[in-house]
């Protein structure tokens, strides 16, 4: 991901709301079907790390990544922010 596209992306995930929640129970086999379905349709998430997931945040955003095969936009405090391009149907307008 390039600094122009990473930019974009970041403007477009300050404007969105947090649709999902990672608490106590950590990253699970369901969580992360639901983040996989969820950037299949948006292409961008964010998600809320609750308080009392006392795991380090950039470790939490770097293994769902992985596991979604999605990138890490950034990280803002208990908030990360996640793109996966839907190859087939995309849904966000960038100028890559």
């Amino acid at each position: 991901m390039n600094s122009k596209l990473r930019s974009q992306l970041k403007g477009i995930g300050s404007k969105t709301q947090a649709v999902m929640q990672l608490g106590k129970n950590g990253i699970g086999e369901d969580f992360l079907a639901q983040v996989e379905q969820l950037l299949e349709v948006r292409e961008i998430l964010k998600i809320s790390v609750l308080d009392n997931n006392m795991d380090d945040i950039k470790d939490l955003s770097r293994e769902i990544s992985s596991k979604t095969e999605s990138e890490v936009v950034q990280v803002i405090g208990r908030k990360i922010v996640l793109f996966k391009r839907n190859i087939k149907e995309p849904v966000l307008k960038l100028k890559m």
